[in-house]
């Protein structure tokens, strides 16, 4: 009976310290709520909850977001793995940034942190969702690491009342034909 009671114990123990010792990383997107036309602005890309037991030594992503309302212009290395680092993909589209790097140190980064950084410039007003997807992340040896959770981010994009408006077309065809109105008419005087 003693035995029994002491198999029932230690389950118990390993079944209320199981989730804090299984804890999966959690990646989230980091960005302004809202930003001006014409600005430029960061966004982090976010780790939480690494296991020491399952350290992070590489990992890579694509964040995608609208273009017509953002431009990437850069990404770079948010410091949460252990140096030396390698890039291994630095990739800024139109529509989505890519990124990839890895450390060959033994001993992995665990904890929390920034993985990366990357800057917009915000170019018309609106909404644009920034999305993680492709999302992989590994331990030493390329030890695959499951995520708990990936949380996208947004950005709206405002009218800040100090861009240029943009003549319309028909605006244009109006000022157009009249030039050529008049160069016509001197022509025939």
């Amino acid at each position: 009976m003693m035995r029994l009671a002491r198999c029932l114990a230690l389950v118990s123990l390993v079944l209320v310290l199981a989730p804090a010792a299984f804890a999966l990383p959690t990646l989230s997107v980091s960005s302004p709520a809202s930003v001006d036309a014409g600005s430029s602005f960061s966004v982090d890309i976010l780790i939480s909850d690494v296991d020491v037991a399952s350290p992070l030594n590489g990992f890579e992503f694509d964040l995608l977001f609208n273009g017509s309302v953002l431009t990437a212009t850069s990404v770079v290395d948010g410091g949460f793995l252990l140096d030396p680092i390698f890039v291994v993909q630095n990739s800024v589209g139109a529509i989505s940034v890519e990124f990839a790097e890895v450390t060959l140190l033994p001993a992995g980064a665990s904890g929390a942190g920034a993985l990366a950084t990357i800057t917009f410039d915000a170019i018309l007003p609106g909404v644009s969702v920034l999305a993680l997807s492709n999302v992989v992340l590994a331990a030493p040896f390329g030890v695959p690491i499951a995520t708990e959770a990936v949380f996208d981010g947004s950005v709206n994009v405002v009218d800040s009342g100090n861009m240029v408006p943009e003549p319309s077309g028909l605006l244009l065809s109006a000022i157009g034909f009249s030039i050529v109105a008049i160069r016509l008419r001197r022509l025939r005087r």
